[in-house]
């Protein structure tokens, strides 16, 4: 009965005695944006180091992280100084609204997926169409005129999220802005997905020679395919017109002079 009583008589909100106060959420709004831009910083190589270890080699237990990351700057320090790598940066931005009224931000940003194009693999892959089929020999070309797109890579735990396609559009934004007509790959004939994605962007298969619009010329894709080390893959093609000029104000590449990386003619 005492129980019964002291039950009774406890304070509660439904008998009017005033309940705590819980402190109100500040309301929060997160945005998320991706920008596609070229290494150029130590942290830049870590990064794109990183994402290729983690998609392509960390199971295999014989390479470490950091000798990795040393392979990957001695590569094209010494054997590849043309190719312009390229990374996707994702920025997620929290806004917290403070009781004051006054707001406070908190960004972070994560390297989600990386690219690289270069010259290397179609420097000498044009030909003249009169010799097609001859003994073809390399044909003169402006700079830049072809690049050959030789990785695209995305964070697996950020797939199906339009990376893939952002760091195509950039490259194709920056290529086209070095003058660049045409972007060369190859993809292995099973890989459907990538074949079928590389198609939504506009490729189209080569066929064994890739025709050159800005001359009378060709890409020899068995040659290119031999130094790409891509020999029985599908060679995929695009030409480049205008599309910097096409794409709005809002693209995914960051608004810089073209980044050369030190490709010269």
């Amino acid at each position: 009965r005492i129980l019964g009583v002291a039950l009774l008589l406890s304070p509660s909100p439904a008998q009017g005695f005033p309940a705590a106060a819980s402190q109100p959420h500040s309301p929060a709004t997160t945005t998320t944006s991706v920008r596609i831009e070229p290494v150029q910083t130590d942290e830049d190589w870590n990064a794109l180091a990183d994402v290729r270890f983690d998609e392509w080699i960390q199971d295999d237990g014989r390479t470490s992280r950091h000798a990795f990351r040393s392979a990957t700057r001695d590569l094209y320090r010494e054997e590849r100084p043309r190719s312009l790598l390229f990374l996707a940066k994702q920025s997620t931005t929290t806004t917290i609204l403070g009781n004051d009224h006054h707001d406070s931000e908190e960004a972070e940003v994560k390297v989600v997926g990386a690219a690289e194009m270069s010259s290397y693999e179609v420097e000498a892959a044009v030909i003249s169409k009169d010799n097609h089929g001859d003994d073809s020999s390399p044909l003169p070309r402006p700079c830049y005129s072809a690049l050959y797109v030789t990785d695209v890579v995305t964070d697996s735990k950020f797939r199906r999220q339009g990376i893939a396609r952002k760091l195509m559009q950039g490259l194709e934004d920056h290529a086209a802005a070095m003058g660049t007509t045409h972007l060369v790959l190859n993809v292995a004939h099973e890989n459907a997905s990538a074949i079928r994605f590389y198609g939504i962007m506009g490729y189209r298969d080569a066929q064994g020679t890739l025709p050159l619009d800005f001359l009378d010329g060709f890409l020899d894709v068995p040659m290119i395919e031999e130094l790409a080390g891509t020999t029985g893959q599908m060679m995929l093609g695009k030409t480049l017109v205008n599309i910097a000029a096409s794409r709005s104000s809002s693209s995914s590449l960051t608004k810089k002079e073209p980044h050369r990386n030190g490709l010269s003619c």
